[in-house]
């Protein structure tokens, strides 16, 4: 099972704690004190204490021996904790054990310091004693390999996990160096990382595969005062579940992806070869009618026509139907294309239409953009034709066409004075062969929304529609600028 990770308020750790926590910089300036440093020092707040310099609140002998462990700790020395006398502000004497440390915040260095008070029951011993199993803990973190080197690949700490896969104890491993350590081919393949760590001075992550586990390794640098990497940090987390499932993820992708092309290829060819036929029966319903419709019954002539309508109604399906595979089967070719003209030669298309029902169309200014351009006609012509299809019995329909450029996207919209759409069909409407209205009501395939939406999102943008019953609709849809 993957370990999961907690978010922990710090801060609040730290404010509440007994131990007193005081940062302060190279100076002596206090930056930060903890209550329970502020109570030590008999502060009342955290503004008053930063007002002087921690030397101010602690015995000269102390404050030497804080000098001197700054100055190791700036040389990349390690400082161990000491036991010392502190005299409390009414006099009262206490011995505390004082943990000083490096902060390195990219800007400045800063010291930490913190005192615990050693009068409540416990022996220096103890104390130290708690203090390396701190420690412990700290290099046992979840991660299944975490190692502390320094420059030369000398280990200073190593978690119990990681001992573990070297078959050694953590504590026999301390001072060994880590490439001694490792098969030769091991060896040779961490270390280039670890060197990359030293010389580039940054983290360095790499995965690797091992005794068929996989693992997402970090190789953290630490620095001196000087800017130099004294020690580097190294973690391995097992990534393994993550890689299985990754991979059959990527299998199941390429499982569909097939079966995609398949169909896509399927409903290209099928769409291709049932023109044909469809055609036939069409021209030959046609042919009957025209030659002999004078002594053809009534009756017979009504199936005639039925055919021939059912003929048409199945070429614009199959029509549409590889329309629609087309837009997916192949990369298109995008160039500069001055919408102007596409827009024009949609409504050139739709002019019956147009002069049929007595359509009122305005657009505003259009701009020139990378699309394919008969794709983009197919868009402006499907969405002007359900404008007109749409439209309020005795209500000429009223079209504009809109065009709003934004950081990255242009924003096109086709608003009409139709029929309206119900909130609960957005959606839905963009389905493949969904129709909302009686197919005797309004003649179409159900794939001309479809078609649009595949046409955008295939050029980066999306498509979508706000409407009310009665009022109308307006379609939008968005197109890249560059």
């Amino acid at each position: 099972m993957p370990h999961q990770e907690e978010t922990i308020d710090f801060r609040a750790l730290v404010e509440y704690i007994p131990d007193a926590i005081i940062v302060h910089d190279l100076e002596g300036k206090i930056l930060y004190a903890n209550p329970a440093a502020l109570s030590l020092a008999g502060e009342s707040s955290l503004e008053d204490a930063m007002k002087r310099s921690i030397f101010d609140h602690i015995p000269l002998g102390i404050g030497e021996l804080g000098h001197q462990a700054i100055g190791k700790l700036l040389e990349g020395e390690a400082v161990p904790p000491i036991i010392a006398p502190l005299f409390l502000v009414h006099g009262e004497r206490i011995d505390v054990e004082v943990t000083i440390g490096l902060l390195n915040t990219g800007t400045r260095p800063l010291i930490w310091v913190i005192l615990r008070d050693m009068t409540l029951g416990k022996s220096a011993e103890d104390i130290l004693r708690e203090r390396v199993e701190t420690e412990r803990a700290l290099i046992n973190t979840p991660a299944e390999i975490a190692v502390l080197l320094d420059d030369h690949g000398v280990i200073l700490n190593i978690n119990d996990n990681y001992a573990k896969i070297l078959g050694r104890s953590s504590q026999d491993l301390l001072g060994a160096s880590l490439w001694n350590l490792l098969p030769p081919d091991i060896s040779v393949y961490r270390r280039s990382y670890f060197d990359q760590a030293l010389r580039l001075k940054q983290t360095v992550r790499y995965e690797e595969y091992r005794d068929n586990r996989w693992y997402d390794c970090l190789v953290n640098p630490v620095f001196s005062k000087e800017g130099r990497v004294f020690r580097v940090a190294i973690a391995g987390h097992d990534i393994t579940e993550r890689k299985l499932a990754e991979k059959q993820l990527k299998e199941s992708f390429n499982t569909l992806k097939k079966s995609n092309e398949d169909l896509e290829l399927f409903a290209h060819v099928a769409a291709h070869d049932l023109q044909e036929p469809i055609r036939t029966i069409v021209v030959y319903s046609q042919m009957l009618l025209a030659e002999h419709g004078d002594g053809i019954p009534p009756r017979a002539k009504t199936y005639l026509k039925n055919i021939e309508h059912a003929g048409l109604k199945m070429h614009h399906l199959v029509s549409d139907l590889r329309k629609y595979s087309d837009v997916r089967a192949r990369e298109i070719p995008r160039e500069q294309t001055d919408l102007e003209g596409v827009l024009g030669f949609a409504l050139k298309n739709l002019q019956a239409a147009i002069q049929e029902t007595g359509a009122s169309i305005t657009h505003d200014p259009l701009p020139t953009l990378p699309v394919h351009r008969i794709q983009i006609v197919q868009v402006f012509q499907n969405l002007i034709e359900n404008a007109i299809k749409f439209r309020k019995k005795g209500v000429s329909p009223v079209i504009h066409i809109s065009a709003v450029p934004g950081d990255d996207m242009w924003q096109f919209a086709v608003e009409d004075n139709g029929i309206g759409i119900q909130h609960q069909y957005y959606e839905k409407i963009f389905v493949l062969f969904e129709r909302l209205n009686h197919r005797d009501d309004y003649f179409g395939t159900g794939l001309g929304l479809a078609l649009c939406t595949r046409i955008i999102e295939r050029h980066g943008g999306r498509i979508w529609v706000k409407s009310e019953i009665g009022q109308g609709s307006t379609f939008y849809f968005t197109l890249p600028a560059g």
